[in-house]
């Protein structure tokens, strides 16, 4: 089966790359803060942007 990740809310997905949750609607978050790892597919049950270089 797939190893899909599944984020419900942005709460969970802070703690996935190990970040603080100051607000449950809104988030920026720092990756270089996170666990290095491999890509993966993942699911977001809420709306995301993401920027890059």
């Amino acid at each position: 089966m797939d190893n899909m990740r599944r984020f419900e809310t942005i709460s969970e997905y802070n703690e996935f790359n190990n970040n603080e949750t100051l607000h449950p609607l809104v988030s920026v978050v720092d990756l270089s803060k996170a666990n290095p790892r491999l890509g993966s597919r993942m699911y977001f049950g809420f709306y995301t942007i993401f920027l890059k270089r």
